[in-house]
């Protein structure tokens, strides 16, 4: 798919927000990393660092093009 920098700066947005929404949900895996609670399935935070790489991928799609802020 041919997407236009528009475009994949307004998906760059909306998974920054995401990872914002989800920011909290480090709290049990830093908790588990400190012995505070044992560790569980909630302690790693895979989506979270799914979404990182993904907006990585896209800020560095943008950095290729030669995307510029105006």
């Amino acid at each position: 798919m041919n997407r236009s920098n528009e475009e994949i700066w307004n998906e760059t947005l909306r998974t920054a927000e995401l990872l914002q929404k989800t920011a909290g949900t480090l709290n049990a895996m830093e908790e588990a990393v400190s012995g505070l609670r044992p560790p569980t399935k909630e302690c790693f935070p895979v989506s979270y660092v799914s979404d990182a790489q993904t907006l990585t991928q896209l800020l560095l799609e943008l950095k290729a093009r030669g995307a510029k802020v105006l």
